[in-house]
């Protein structure tokens, strides 16, 4: 549903997880100055990609690269490479729903309602309806979720409260949040 509603009008805490965020940022940081066309090839490479949904990748690398192109063609000379933060939200989005996001739940369950905030926000100045924005909440609702389920299956969650996360209830609230 997600990907059909949302592609029809376009085409461990610790040294690890900081080694790979900078080498996260590194490549995003030479994404900024690469053409459109080598974009989508470059965030497949982030280490972050690795065990991603394949529909995920397919809308950071269509629709979200739209997103980030237009803030960027809007910027006046001088202001910020990435305006809006889109650009830099990337690597944290892939991460959210990878399997790797189970060795640090304290992150994701921190991150995950940004990551919504600043995706609808994204989108919504591409023009993307209400019903595509809530199709991708749900989306990445139900694959943090299911990253949630695997860390305390495994035992990783860490506190009694984390294993209590249920991130899909709490869409509905994320969703009414999404106006601002």
């Amino acid at each position: 549903e997600f990907r059909r509603v949302l592609f029809r009008s376009s085409t461990r805490p610790g040294l690890m997880s900081s080694a790979l965020g900078l080498v996260d940022r590194q490549i995003v940081g030479a994404i900024e100055q690469v053409k459109p066309l080598q974009l989508a090839q470059m965030i497949r490479s982030l280490p972050s990609a690795k065990g991603v949904p394949e529909d995920i990748l397919d809308f950071v690398t269509g629709p979200w690269a739209g997103v980030i192109a237009q803030a960027q063609q809007r910027a006046e000379p001088g202001q910020e490479r990435d305006p809006g933060g889109y650009l830099a939200l990337v690597p944290s989005l892939l991460w959210s729903v990878s399997p790797q996001a189970a060795q640090d739940v304290t992150r994701l369950v921190a991150v995950a309602p940004k990551l919504q905030r600043r995706l609808a926000r994204g989108l919504r100045s591409v023009g993307r309806t209400d019903v595509e924005i809530a199709a991708l909440a749900a989306r990445l609702g139900s694959l943090q979720q299911r990253v949630l389920d695997a860390a305390e299956a495994a035992g990783q969650s860490g506190s009694d409260e984390f294993a209590r996360v249920d991130v899909l209830g709490e869409l509905p609230s994320v969703l009414a949040g999404l106006d601002g």
